[in-house]
Order: C-alpha cells, then structure tokens, then sequence
C-alpha cells in the first residue's frame, strides 16, 4: 500500500505556498508560486493545481498517493 501523503496550500496576494507532508507531519516538498492576482479564476485554480502537482513530483510521488489538501485564503 502506498503512503498517503497531505497537500496544505497558502494563497496570499502576491504567493501560493504548497507543501507537501506525510503521515507524520514531516514536510517532503515545498513550492512557491506568483499569485495570478490579475489573471480569471479558472488561471488562478490552474495555479493551484499546478502548485500541488509539482510538489507532489518533487515529493517523488504521483496525485494517487494524495489524500487530503488543505488551503488557507487571506479574507475568508
């Protein structure tokens, strides 16, 4: 069985910050992004998902083993 691993996302205005952890709460990647502030949603959800995709491939690990992805917004 593959380990599960957790996705946490910080969007802020200017960065998205996304790490990627495992069971333990041991940090296995981390990435950081500009913030398409300017740009329409559907760019800025691409962003995100772009975000935890290449965490996840720095992690050496593949969107399967992802189960659970947390994000925090300034604002809300």
């Amino acid at each position: 069985m593959t380990e599960k691993l957790f996705a946490a996302i910080d969007l802020g205005g200017t960065k998205i910050y996304t790490v990627i952890a495992d069971s333990e709460m041991k940090i296995l990647s981390r990435i950081q992004l500009l913030t398409p502030a300017r740009e329409d949603t559907r760019t800025l959800l691409s962003s995100l998902a772009g975000s935890v995709h290449a965490a996840l491939e720095r992690a050496g690990a593949g969107r399967h083993s992802l189960a659970a992805c947390g994000i925090c917004v300034a604002g809300f």
